[in-house]
């Protein structure tokens, strides 16, 4: 595999792909472990001619990201609380209420 690499700002400004277009891409050489919460950068290394990924730190967010990745669809929660109103439920045994309360309470404020 092969990027265009800018070795100042240290990004990939092409690829990776499978052919090299031309003597200003270097080989890439992944990291084998991928990891979404783990944040990677990328270092030319001049002995081998190529650019190696390389993972730092694990990435934990914070009780607001989790917050708004566990919140259902803004047009679920609408529904949800339609349904609560025309139901006579717009208080805590509603399923809006429920919802939101589940989230909160799997996910605290620190």
């Amino acid at each position: 595999m092969f990027v265009k690499f800018d070795k100042e700002t240290k990004k990939i400004m092409g690829g990776p792909q499978g052919v090299r277009p031309d003597d200003t891409w270097l080989t890439y050489l992944p990291a084998t472990r991928t990891d979404l919460r783990q944040s990677c950068t990328h270092e030319y290394i001049k002995e081998l001619n190529a650019v190696v990924q390389i993972f730092g730190e694990e990435y934990t967010p914070n009780y607001y990201e989790n917050r708004v990745n566990a919140y259902l669809k803004l047009s679920e929660q609408l529904d949800k609380l339609w349904h609560d109103i025309d139901q006579g439920t717009l208080d805590r045994t509603g399923s809006f209420y429920r919802a939101a309360k589940a989230v909160k309470d799997a996910y605290p404020k620190d």
